[in-house]
């Protein structure tokens, strides 16, 4: 079976906003979706 896999793109308006959506790409990992954002990857 193949890992789904997800590149979330999103506006960096404000902290509160970049902080969700870390929190977001962290939760889809811990249940076994291979999420990417750029706070990790570039």
């Amino acid at each position: 079976m193949k890992i789904p896999k997800v590149f979330i793109s999103y506006s960096h308006d404000t902290l509160e906003h970049k902080l969700w959506v870390l929190e977001l790409a962290t939760r889809l990992r811990n249940n076994g979706i291979d999420s990417i954002i750029d706070q990790w990857d570039l």
